[in-house]
């Protein structure tokens, strides 16, 4: 019954979520004939920083949050999220932010170098900053 419950509670978030989501297209949809129709700096910084988007799936995604870094307050948030996830020393840390931050088989796609036909990692210079910063 619990397992139940939780279901439904899960369920329910993300449809609230989803509904947001369809809002905000709606209003950009509305709003073509401004000259700015990108979404405000909120509610981009929401997409990805809702615990349901990480950690990262896709690379595409990497590409685009590592774009979103750009804003100070979306990176300043970012920090934030990864300091909140602790550790008792460096490797620790870093372990845990790179297991919030990327799914396994995404990280599986990059090394720090991009050595073996990887993604080199330290391209990616806003999240490398962002995880360095704290």
């Amino acid at each position: 019954m619990q397992q139940i419950l939780e279901t439904q509670k899960t369920i329910v978030t993300t449809l609230a979520l989803m509904k947001r989501d369809v809002d905000m297209l709606l209003t950009i949809a509305g709003n073509k004939a401004l000259t700015n129709v990108n979404p405000p700096a909120q509610q981009v910084r929401n997409t990805f920083t809702r615990r349901q988007d990480f950690p990262l799936k896709l690379v595409t995604n990497v590409t685009a949050f590592e774009e979103l870094l750009n804003d100070e307050a979306i990176m300043a948030e970012f920090v934030t999220f990864l300091k909140m996830q602790g550790g008792r020393n460096k490797e620790e840390y870093m372990d845990r932010a790179m297991k919030k931050l990327l799914c396994d088989s995404l990280g599986a796609q990059y090394s720090f170098q991009g050595r073996r036909g990887k993604l080199p990692f330290f391209k990616l210079s806003n999240i490398w900053s962002g995880i360095k910063s704290k």
